[in-house]
Parts: structure tokens; C-alpha cells; sequence
């Protein structure tokens, strides 16, 4: 999805780009002879989004990111603190998106290294409780290394290589 995004994006004159499966897919399909198509599944495409963004996947996060905060605050665990953290989240939520794109990387480039330093540090917690499971684990490693190496480095541009 990457890579036909990148390919099929458009830059417009006033410097903005724009991507996603609504472009590749009637870029795609028009390059292959079948502009109608390309169009059809593009609007349906973007209208399945909209339709997602309203409850499959943001109300499932808001869900579990409430499950995690009420198991860690009884206080919140109940329909008082359920409202109390809907409408906190939709609010700093409601501040980053209003503020548009910039705003939203402001925010990103602010939390995303102590994501990663929390990531890291948890990893390494876990590694020292477990030390002795840890030779154990050693086939898992080399697999899933092995799967990382021809999913995200050798597999890209074999797919480019095609289109």
C-alpha cells in the first residue's frame, strides 16, 4: 500500500500531497485500461474510510485506552469517570486534528521519542525478569529477524520492480 501510495500521489501546485488508495487505485486502473473501474472502487474506497473513521477503529482505541485507564484508576470505572475520560480524550483529540496537519506533527515529534524510550526501556525490563527464558527464545529471534528481512527489505522492491 506504501509503495502505490507513493507512486500515485499527487503533488499540487500549491505544494500539498495527497495519496492514499482513493488515487491509486483510479491511477492504477486507469494505467491499465480501466478508468471506470479505478473510479468506482476509489469513491467506494473512500467512502468505506469515512464510514470506518466513525466507529470501527477509533472507537475501539477510545475503548481499550478507557479498559486500561479504569484497570489502573478504579476512580474511573464507572459510567461518571467513562463519560469524564470520553470527553478529555475527545477534546486532546478534538485540539491536535483542529489544529491540521501541523499541529499534528508538532504533537508527534513531541511524544514520539518518549514512546520509543518507553518501548526501549520496557523491552529491556522485561528482558532482565526473564534473563533465564531468554536462550530459550533464541529460533523465535532468528525467525521473526528472518521474516522482518524479506518482508520490509527484500520485498519492496521486488513489488516496485513489477508495477
Amino acid at each position: 500500500e506504501c509503495s502505490l501510495g507513493l507512486k500515485h500521489r499527487i503533488e499540487r501546485e500549491d505544494g500539498h500531497v495527497s495519496g492514499g488508495g482513493m488515487h491509486y487505485l483510479r491511477a492504477g486502473l486507469a494505467s491499465l485500461g480501466l478508468p471506470r473501474l479505478g473510479a468506482a472502487l476509489s469513491t467506494i474506497f473512500a467512502v468505506m474510510c469515512i464510514g470506518g473513521s466513525f466507529g470501527g477503529g477509533n472507537m475501539y482505541q477510545a475503548n481499550q485506552a478507557y479498559a486500561q485507564a479504569a484497570s489502573v484508576f478504579p476512580s474511573l470505572a464507572n459510567d461518571a469517570g467513562a463519560v469524564l475520560f470520553g470527553l478529555t480524550l475527545a477534546a486532546l483529540v478534538g485540539a491536535v486534528i483542529i489544529g491540521g496537519i501541523r499541529r499534528i506533527g508538532e504533537v508527534a515529534s513531541a511524544i514520539v521519542p518518549f514512546m520509543c524510550l518507553a518501548y526501549i526501556l520496557c523491552g529491556l525490563l522485561i528482558l532482565a525478569t526473564h534473563a533465564e527464558a531468554v536462550p530459550a527464545a533464541r529460533p523465535i529471534a532468528v525467525a521473526a529477524i528472518s521474516s522482518v528481512l524479506v518482508m520490509f527489505i527484500l520485498l519492496p522492491p521486488i513489488v516496485m520492480s513489477l508495477s
